[in-house]
């Protein structure tokens, strides 16, 4: 049945691959900074009395809404690349999951400019700047959990069977594309109603709770090739690490920062539990200590490297499992070979290592 639904996969790695490219992330970005500067034309036109009723009701009179207006686009950019990256695995969306966050709280921050007069004056109302003090200090904070969690965060082949792994890929990259449509939808939605109607809608928390609905779809797609307690209990550690995330943006300040830098202190504990308690089959092998074991060598001791099997996040068809199965039985044949290699050279290092050096009085006369 997925396989029939190929073609679909085909057209996310297109969308994919396009949104990923350096131009067209440079345009994207020349775009937002002319709304922004806009934006300010338009508040200031506004001001005047310049602005035409229609547009004049929409526009709002402080200046500082067009650094709301331009930080709200670049939310949607990253949020568009989190429904890209959910295609990948768990780590790296969590990771973006980070960054969203911490651009929120960035976000948030620069939304309390709107509640100081122009010129600004501080004078008798200092709450706004309580609330951007706490606020870009957690986004500081988030930002520094996300250096941490770059560096403990890692991948564990818990798929072995490169068919079975396609197949996950592939129901990964279905669902990231019904969210790129349900995104586009919303979007869509909301800006027609905000034009006709000037209503101010919450179109991210519409679509944050969308997320959540997504990943436990993914939870329960990832057990059907994942079900060991391991995998499930980190998958599903990282859904309820991102629901605290989520959660923590509905609360008010300085509430909302003080739960995403607890959600980022879970997600960073689960990371380093999982990583230090895993299964001992997700561990690296083990070599020989001396040459007495080497009558008793493991399967993995002087292996020829793995032929590269399809990843999480590249979509492989036929074609490429019947090239990897060829080159699997290539390297199987050459594995009684490699391993003697790999005794011979292990025993002329140890006897390299027990020859007894010069005295050092006659190598300086040598040289």
């Amino acid at each position: 049945m997925l396989l029939k639904l190929q073609w679909l996969t085909d057209i996310f790695d297109w969308l994919h691959h396009n949104w990923e490219r350096t131009h067209v992330q440079r345009k994207v970005a020349l775009v937002i900074f002319w709304i922004y500067v806009a934006a300010l034309c338009c508040v200031e036109l506004k001001r005047q009395g310049m602005l035409p009723p229609a547009l004049a009701q929409l526009t709002p009179h402080s200046h500082f809404s067009a650094i709301q207006l331009a930080f709200t686009l670049i939310l949607g950019l990253e949020v568009m690349s989190l429904i890209f990256i959910i295609s990948t695995s768990f780590s790296r969306s969590v990771g973006k999951q980070f960054e969203i966050l911490a651009l929120i709280l960035l976000r948030n921050a620069f939304k309390e400019l709107a509640h100081l007069p122009e010129p600004v004056s501080i004078a008798g109302n200092l709450d706004p700047v309580i609330h951007i003090a706490v606020t870009a200090l957690g986004a500081l904070g988030i930002f520094v959990a996300l250096g941490i969690y770059g560096k403990l965060a890692s991948s564990y082949a818990y798929i072995q069977s490169p068919e079975m792994r396609m197949r996950f890929v592939i129901s990964k990259k279905l669902l990231s594309l019904t969210l790129f449509v349900i995104f586009l939808g919303i979007g869509i939605r909301d800006a027609w109603i905000h034009i006709h109607t000037g209503e101010d809608m919450r179109f991210f928390e519409t679509i944050y709770t969308v997320l959540i609905f997504a990943d436990i779809a993914l939870v329960l797609i990832s057990q059907r090739y994942m079900p060991s307690f391991h995998a499930v209990f980190r998958n599903s550690g990282f859904v309820i690490g991102t629901l605290m995330m989520r959660l923590a943006l509905s609360a008010t300040p300085p509430w909302d920062t003080a739960a995403s830098l607890f959600a980022a202190a879970y997600v960073l504990a689960l990371t380093w539990a999982t990583r230090y308690f895993r299964p001992a089959a997700l561990r690296g092998p083990q070599l020989p200590a001396s040459s007495r074991e080497t009558e008793h060598l493991p399967p993995s001791y002087g292996k020829v490297p793995e032929p590269a099997e399809p990843r999480e996040g590249v979509l492989y068809g036929k074609p490429h499992l019947e090239a990897w199965r060829q080159r699997r039985k290539t390297r199987e044949a050459a594995l009684p070979v490699a391993r003697e290699e790999c005794v011979f050279g292990a025993a002329e290092r140890r006897a390299r290592r027990t020859m007894p050096r010069p005295p050092a009085g006659k190598k300086k006369a040598a040289s």
